[in-house]
C-alpha cells in the first residue's frame, strides 16, 4: 500500500485547541480511528474513503472530502487566518528617458 498526499493538508482543530495538519489519507484513517465521535453516516463514510484510499491512491481526493465533511460537521475542521495583503505601491520602470519625461510632463498638467 502506498499513500499519495493530499493536495493541500486539512486542518483539524484537537481538544487542546491546537492545529494539527492531515496530509494524507493514511493519517485521516488513524485521526478517525482515534477520534471521539465514533458513530453516524459522516464518520463511517470517511473511514471507509480514507480505507479506500489506502488500497486505491486514485481515491485520495474522496479520502479529503470526507475527511473536510466528517470534521466539519463535529467542528473539528480549523479555519486557519490567510493572510492580510494590504495593497502596494506599484514600481513602474520607463525604458527611455523620453518615456518619463512624457509622463512626468503628463502628470503636472493634471
Amino acid at each position: 500500500m502506498q499513500t499519495i498526499p493530499f493536495g493541500s493538508p486539512v486542518h483539524i482543530r484537537c481538544a487542546n485547541q491546537s492545529v494539527t495538519s492531515i496530509h494524507s489519507a493514511k493519517e485521516g484513517f488513524d485521526f478517525l480511528l482515534g477520534c471521539q465521535s465514533h458513530d453516524g453516516p459522516l464518520f463511517e463514510s470517511a473511514l471507509e474513503a480514507c480505507f479506500s484510499a489506502l488500497a486505491n491512491p486514485d481515491h485520495t481526493s474522496d479520502a479529503r472530502r470526507g475527511l473536510i465533511a466528517f470534521a466539519h460537521a463535529h467542528g473539528y475542521l480549523a479555519e486557519l487566518e490567510k493572510p492580510q495583503t494590504g495593497a502596494r505601491k506599484l514600481r513602474i520602470t520607463w525604458r527611455s528617458a523620453a518615456a518619463r519625461r512624457a509622463n512626468s510632463a503628463y502628470r503636472v498638467g493634471q
